[in-house]
């Protein structure tokens, strides 16, 4: 007499064979028997793969008989009814399509899911996944990503990238990295933030409270052989407490223009052997007010001062 549709009965949340058959209650079986196990019709069915979903007892299920025999009974679809409502509300939501799981958690209270959803509602196009606790992607080959406009990544905890080859970066704008709590650091969260925001409002998702987590506030960098930094224009840093600088074979700076070192208290330099110092035009030191060592490319040496000792073994004059 055509298809009909009962109800997915059994022990637990879900109760299936090797096989994945399931028990039904049909509506007009009063005395409240279940029937034999029916085979469940998949999307795909091949050998060790194809699609596997396995109604979960409390659905309503399409049934339908092989060649009309009452002992070859087929599930070929499932239903919403007045008890399992639909994912989202109809008719608010007929532009959009989705695959939604629920957590099994042996007690039947499960609240978490998995999904997997598609609006296409002109303007508000997306696609939605969500994983309720681990997701795990897996690429043999290449993998290509590309974003036509903004991108914002938020991890909760701690996170890692592991590179076996090389690894290139190219920023055409401006780049920040902050590490720990500070004013560069608030900064970038706050621009964050705002990034977060306007995704949330373009794709209607919740705002995200704190985009990062900065844990300590420290940061390390190791190279394993060669670094170089290239910066067309100003560079600066600044350091709130220590610097220390270890090289362990040659150390050269150059300048092209002018150098300016400002040490507000002490300066120390200790030099193991030979300390060579060439000015091409003028050398001058002085101390406060009132010593001046100047000398010039001509040769003239002035030294001023108010008292001036010699202390020697041994003074010559040429």
């Amino acid at each position: 007499h055509g298809p009909q549709t009962a109800m997915v009965v059994g022990e637990g949340e879900i109760d299936c064979d090797a096989f994945g058959r399931i028990l039904v209650r049909f509506h007009w079986d009063l005395s409240g028997a279940h029937s034999m196990r029916c085979r469940v019709s998949q999307n795909w069915a091949g050998a060790g793969w194809g699609g596997m979903v396995i109604p979960r007892i409390g659905m309503e299920v399409v049934v339908e008989f092989l060649e009309g025999d009452p002992d070859k009974p087929l599930v070929t679809g499932n239903v919403f009814n007045g008890r399992n409502g639909v994912p989202y509300e109809l008719p608010k939501h007929k532009t959009r399509s989705t695959f939604r799981t629920k957590t099994h958690d042996g007690k039947g209270t499960g609240r978490g899911f998995n999904e997997l959803r598609f609006e296409d509602q002109a303007g508000a196009e997306e696609i939605f996944m969500h994983a309720q606790k681990d997701m795990s992607v897996e690429v043999l080959n290449n993998r290509a990503k590309r974003v036509g406009r903004d991108q914002a990544e938020e991890v909760g905890n701690d996170k890692s990238i592991q590179v076996m080859g090389d690894h290139d970066e190219l920023v055409a704008g401006n780049m920040s990295i902050a590490v720990g709590n500070n004013p560069l650091s608030e900064m970038v969260r706050q621009k964050t933030r705002v990034l977060f925001d306007g995704v949330a409002t373009a794709m209607k998702r919740m705002k995200i409270p704190d985009p990062f987590n900065f844990g300590k506030g420290n940061f390390q960098l190791f190279v394993e052989k060669n670094r170089s930094e290239i910066v067309n224009g100003a560079s600066s840093e600044i350091v709130g407490i220590a610097r220390s600088v270890a090289v362990g074979h040659t150390h050269q700076t150059t300048v092209g223009n002018a150098m300016s070192v400002i040490v507000r208290k002490r300066y120390d330099s200790d030099v193991g052997s030979v300390h060579n110092i060439r000015v091409g035009d003028q050398f001058t030191i002085k101390v406060g007010e009132n010593s001046t060592l100047t000398m010039s490319k001509e040769g003239d040496i002035v030294l001023t001062g108010k008292r001036i000792r010699f202390k020697a073994d041994k003074i010559d004059y040429n």
